[in-house]
């Protein structure tokens, strides 16, 4: 990734792996997944590859954030709006990926 990449975005990414659905705005599930990172401004996640082409469009997305605290664990659900940015091949061949920016960033309050 150059430098120029990386000063282009706006919200520090995390890799944190989490289960993601993703909505057409209808209600329509499309496809389920996992994140591969998150952001307040979108995620990156692995969804089949034979669903790939169906997600597109104005989506809305529910994910499982975990949360820990000394003390506990919990899972924050989170709802959102987003877009497709774009698809691409991951390492494995059964899986692709899916970049969303969110309608409006989230405050996810998200540490590395």
């Amino acid at each position: 990734m150059t430098v120029s990449q990386q000063e282009r975005r706006r919200f520090k990414r995390v890799t944190v792996s989490c289960p993601v659905t993703v909505f057409s705005r209808g209600g329509e599930e499309l496809a389920t997944g996992k994140t591969v990172d998150l952001s307040d401004g979108g995620a990156f996640v692995a969804i089949p590859m034979e669903k790939i082409e169906t997600v597109d469009g104005p989506l809305n997305v529910a994910f499982a954030l975990p949360r820990t605290t000394p003390n506990s664990q919990m899972i924050e659900d989170v709802a959102c709006h987003a877009t497709v940015l774009r698809r691409q091949p991951m390492r494995s061949d059964d899986h692709a990926g899916l970049a969303l920016r969110f309608t409006r960033p989230l405050d996810l309050a998200l540490e590395a």
